[in-house]
């Protein structure tokens, strides 16, 4: 776990910690060389009982991770979903393959067990055309007029065009986005915008950070008045207010999206979600020829082939010989894509002044608050009224 906490992201290393509680819990605590199928079937009735949202249960702070699933089947409360738990199969699997790689371990014993049969074929995520209707309806010019939230009007504008992830983006600071000076092939210099991801933060894994240019369809909707108006208000995060789930920073965009914009819309397909912006993004740019390095660098993937799977002679090429890529590239090759110009109000400055003014009020009592040793009052949201519907 100490090599976990040194290199990988805080998320995966907390979702190891859970896995292996429970295992244990269950199993009781054996030698990585003795876990066999059986120990893992327990491991995995436990798991499809392991509650959701455990943290707001009451009364189960001092039980056991087995306690708490007797608990939890005593009770019938409500599990957590089946791609859920696949996930922490998925990390438990990465901690053995670790076990047997430094050989404390022989095998993995996830291996041992039929994955398909329990949790069914694994899960892909839609690719939406960005001509589709379900690409273009969140940016119609009446949905982004009503918008009484910066992070309703942002907040997956720049996934749209970046592919960035939610939770990248719900834990950006002002501090985060400034200008870069770089030169191109040519020598000749520019100033790029640039959005510092997942450094000092939650992050998916050590790819996740990395800089990321806002693109110029990004630009020419008034990002940089918003910026100024969040310089005017000295306001330190990029979405202020933005309240954060447990554990996941962007869970307020992101279900804000999946949940009363689907609804509004009258879309039934589950499969249309906030994260289809960035498989678009990467099937766009697949399609475009766009390099793989380019397109790695934008998503923060890793450059190694999966087990089993030999890297192609033009990927070897590319991690070997080539340069690397930068922030220039990979905004180049953004304003390339053949993306459609929306019919949106761009943004003016002053549009979100009741909001920021508002939050700010609640920073500073909150600084006032805990320099007195109490604790702050939890974000809100956006309580200003919305602005009027542009005709």
């Amino acid at each position: 776990m100490l090599q976990y906490r040194k290199d990988e992201a805080d998320s995966t290393e907390q979702a190891i910690d859970i896995c292996l509680d429970l295992f244990i819990s269950v199993n009781g605590n054996k030698n990585a060389r003795q876990v066999g199928v059986v120990d893992m079937e327990r491991f995995l009735d436990a798991l499809a009982a392991w509650p959701v949202n455990r943290q707001f249960i009451e009364g189960v702070d001092k039980m056991t991770p087995a306690e708490l699933v007797m608990h939890a089947r005593k009770k019938k409360l409500p599990a957590i979903a089946v791609s859920t738990q696949e996930k922490y199969v998925q990390h438990l699997s990465a901690f053995f393959n670790r076990l047997v790689k430094w050989k404390r371990c022989d095998d993995n014993p996830v291996l041992l067990i039929n994955r398909r049969k329990r949790f069914g074929d694994k899960r892909t995520h839609t690719k939406r055309s960005f001509n589709n209707p379900e690409w273009q309806r969140p940016f119609q010019k009446e949905e982004m007029a009503v918008a009484n939230a910066p992070w309703k009007f942002f907040g997956h504008l720049i996934p749209a065009f970046t592919g960035s992830r939610s939770n990248e983006i719900g834990q950006l600071k002002r501090s985060d986005i400034r200008v870069e000076r770089m030169p191109d092939r040519d020598g000749v210099v520019h100033d790029v915008l640039c959005m510092y991801l997942g450094r000092g933060k939650k992050r998916k894994g050590k790819n996740a950070v990395r800089v990321v240019p806002v693109p110029k369809r990004v630009l020419a909707l008034g990002f940089e008045k918003y910026l100024q108006d969040l310089d005017a208000f000295g306001e330190r995060d990029l979405f202020p207010g933005l309240r954060t789930g447990e554990g996941r920073p962007g869970a307020t965009i992101e279900d804000w999206f999946n949940g009363s914009l689907r609804t509004d819309w009258g879309i039934l397909d589950k499969e249309v979600t906030f994260h289809c912006f960035r498989h678009t993004i990467a099937t766009l740019m697949r399609n475009a020829r766009t390099p793989a390095s380019i397109r790695r660098a934008l998503l923060g993937h890793s450059g190694k082939s999966r087990p089993g799977v030999n890297p192609s002679g033009d990927q070897v090429s590319e991690d070997h010989y080539e340069d690397k890529v930068t922030p220039l590239d990979v905004l180049l090759e953004l304003d390339r894509l053949p993306f459609p110009e929306l019919d949106v109000v761009p943004y003016e400055r002053g549009r979100f002044d009741d909001y920021l003014r508002h939050e700010g009020v609640r920073r500073r009592s909150n600084e006032l608050l805990v320099a007195a040793g109490k604790a702050p009052k939890p974000k809100r949201g956006p309580l200003p009224k919305a602005p009027a519907k542009i005709p």
